[in-house]
Protein backbone atom coordinates (compact mmCIF):
# COMPACT_ATOMS: atom_id res chain seq x y z
CA UNK A 1 0.00 0.00 0.00
CA UNK A 2 1.29 3.75 -0.83
CA UNK A 3 1.12 6.93 0.90
CA UNK A 4 -2.27 7.98 -1.60
CA UNK A 5 -4.26 5.38 -0.66
CA UNK A 6 -4.60 6.69 3.05
CA UNK A 7 -6.22 9.56 1.61
CA UNK A 8 -9.06 8.61 -0.77
CA UNK A 9 -12.73 9.03 0.63
CA UNK A 10 -15.53 7.13 -0.19
CA UNK A 11 -17.64 10.02 -1.70
CA UNK A 12 -21.26 7.55 -2.95
CA UNK A 13 -22.35 4.30 -3.04
CA UNK A 14 -25.26 2.18 -3.48
CA UNK A 15 -25.70 -1.95 -3.13
CA UNK A 16 -23.59 -2.24 -6.63
CA UNK A 17 -21.58 1.05 -6.81
CA UNK A 18 -19.29 3.31 -5.45
CA UNK A 19 -17.33 6.73 -6.18
CA UNK A 20 -14.24 7.52 -3.99
CA UNK A 21 -12.30 10.53 -5.01
CA UNK A 22 -8.72 12.04 -3.28
CA UNK A 23 -7.89 15.91 -3.63
CA UNK A 24 -3.90 16.48 -3.58
CA UNK A 25 -4.13 20.41 -2.82
CA UNK A 26 -0.42 20.36 -3.39
CA UNK A 27 -0.20 19.11 -7.21
CA UNK A 28 -4.19 20.37 -7.45
CA UNK A 29 -5.33 17.58 -9.12
CA UNK A 30 -8.38 15.45 -7.97
CA UNK A 31 -8.67 11.65 -8.28
CA UNK A 32 -11.66 9.86 -8.75
CA UNK A 33 -13.06 5.80 -9.07
CA UNK A 34 -16.50 4.99 -10.03
CA UNK A 35 -16.37 0.99 -9.32
CA UNK A 36 -19.63 -1.19 -10.25
CA UNK A 37 -22.87 -0.10 -11.16
CA UNK A 38 -23.53 4.04 -10.64
CA UNK A 39 -26.48 5.25 -10.00
CA UNK A 40 -27.35 8.76 -11.32
CA UNK A 41 -27.94 9.58 -7.36
CA UNK A 42 -24.82 8.67 -6.32
CA UNK A 43 -22.76 11.44 -9.18
CA UNK A 44 -25.22 13.75 -8.35
CA UNK A 45 -24.80 13.29 -4.22
CA UNK A 46 -20.67 12.73 -5.32
CA UNK A 47 -21.14 16.12 -7.73
CA UNK A 48 -22.72 18.17 -5.12
CA UNK A 49 -20.09 17.54 -2.40
CA UNK A 50 -17.31 18.51 -4.60
CA UNK A 51 -19.02 22.25 -4.01
CA UNK A 52 -17.07 22.27 -0.89
CA UNK A 53 -13.39 21.98 -2.32
CA UNK A 54 -11.29 24.76 -3.07
CA UNK A 55 -10.22 23.86 -6.35
CA UNK A 56 -7.82 26.18 -7.51
CA UNK A 57 -6.98 27.48 -11.27
CA UNK A 58 -5.01 25.06 -13.62
CA UNK A 59 -6.68 21.91 -11.53
CA UNK A 60 -6.58 18.52 -13.42
CA UNK A 61 -9.06 16.37 -13.04
CA UNK A 62 -8.39 11.99 -13.26
CA UNK A 63 -11.74 10.27 -13.66
CA UNK A 64 -11.27 6.39 -13.65
CA UNK A 65 -13.94 4.32 -15.23
CA UNK A 66 -12.28 2.04 -15.82
CA UNK A 67 -13.96 -0.53 -13.22
CA UNK A 68 -17.35 0.74 -13.56
CA UNK A 69 -20.29 -1.22 -15.24
CA UNK A 70 -23.38 -0.27 -16.49
CA UNK A 71 -23.29 3.41 -17.30
CA UNK A 72 -26.58 3.54 -19.59
CA UNK A 73 -27.21 7.05 -18.85
CA UNK A 74 -29.45 8.54 -21.66
CA UNK A 75 -28.95 11.92 -23.24
CA UNK A 76 -31.23 14.02 -20.15
CA UNK A 77 -28.95 12.05 -17.72
CA UNK A 78 -25.69 12.72 -18.80
CA UNK A 79 -26.72 16.57 -19.91
CA UNK A 80 -27.98 17.39 -15.80
CA UNK A 81 -24.82 15.39 -14.85
CA UNK A 82 -22.73 18.02 -17.30
CA UNK A 83 -25.02 21.35 -15.32
CA UNK A 84 -24.20 19.97 -11.86
CA UNK A 85 -20.60 19.82 -13.34
CA UNK A 86 -20.72 23.82 -14.30
CA UNK A 87 -21.75 24.62 -11.04
CA UNK A 88 -18.77 23.41 -9.68
CA UNK A 89 -16.40 24.17 -12.61
CA UNK A 90 -17.14 27.64 -13.71
CA UNK A 91 -14.84 29.46 -10.99
CA UNK A 92 -11.64 27.65 -12.47
CA UNK A 93 -9.98 28.56 -15.32
CA UNK A 94 -7.89 26.54 -17.04
CA UNK A 95 -8.86 22.62 -15.64
CA UNK A 96 -7.92 19.67 -17.31
CA UNK A 97 -9.98 16.94 -17.19
CA UNK A 98 -8.90 13.01 -18.22
CA UNK A 99 -11.56 10.73 -18.51
CA UNK A 100 -10.45 6.56 -18.52
CA UNK A 101 -12.66 4.11 -20.28
CA UNK A 102 -12.45 0.42 -20.16
CA UNK A 103 -15.78 -0.60 -23.03
CA UNK A 104 -17.39 1.15 -25.41
CA UNK A 105 -20.75 2.01 -23.42
CA UNK A 106 -18.83 3.68 -20.74
CA UNK A 107 -16.40 5.18 -23.61
CA UNK A 108 -19.68 6.70 -25.35
CA UNK A 109 -21.20 7.89 -22.87
CA UNK A 110 -18.12 9.49 -21.53
CA UNK A 111 -17.86 11.48 -24.86
CA UNK A 112 -21.20 12.75 -24.59
CA UNK A 113 -20.59 14.09 -21.06
CA UNK A 114 -17.37 15.72 -22.68
CA UNK A 115 -18.94 17.06 -25.74
CA UNK A 116 -22.10 18.65 -23.54
CA UNK A 117 -19.50 19.70 -20.83
CA UNK A 118 -16.95 21.62 -23.12
CA UNK A 119 -16.14 25.27 -22.63
CA UNK A 120 -12.82 27.47 -23.44
CA UNK A 121 -11.35 26.92 -19.97
CA UNK A 122 -12.48 23.16 -19.29
CA UNK A 123 -10.68 20.73 -21.40
CA UNK A 124 -11.61 16.99 -21.06
CA UNK A 125 -10.48 13.85 -23.07
CA UNK A 126 -11.68 10.53 -23.36
CA UNK A 127 -8.93 7.32 -23.19
CA UNK A 128 -8.68 4.02 -22.78
CA UNK A 129 -5.12 3.68 -22.05
CA UNK A 130 -4.21 5.05 -18.48
CA UNK A 131 -0.59 6.31 -19.89
CA UNK A 132 -2.47 8.56 -22.39
CA UNK A 133 -4.02 9.92 -19.32
CA UNK A 134 -1.16 10.44 -17.43
CA UNK A 135 0.88 12.34 -20.25
CA UNK A 136 -2.35 14.35 -20.90
CA UNK A 137 -2.49 15.86 -17.26
CA UNK A 138 1.12 15.69 -16.91
CA UNK A 139 1.03 12.87 -14.08
CA UNK A 140 4.03 10.03 -14.98
CA UNK A 141 2.93 7.81 -12.91
CA UNK A 142 0.80 8.87 -10.46
CA UNK A 143 -2.55 8.28 -12.09
CA UNK A 144 -1.32 4.87 -11.82
CA UNK A 145 -0.75 5.20 -8.23
CA UNK A 146 -3.81 6.57 -7.48
CA UNK A 147 -5.81 3.66 -9.96
CA UNK A 148 -4.43 0.98 -8.14
CA UNK A 149 -4.77 2.02 -4.53
CA UNK A 150 -8.73 2.77 -5.16
CA UNK A 151 -8.31 -1.01 -6.35
CA UNK A 152 -6.99 -1.90 -3.15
Amino acid sequence: MNVLHTHFVLAASDPKGKIEYYYDEDQNVLYERFTGQISMTAIISYLGGLEEIAFRDGCRVFADFSAASGLNLDLRKIKRISESSHRITFRIRRMRVALLTRDSISWGVANCFAFLARRPDYQIQVFNDLSQCEDYLNLHGLAAEASSDLAA
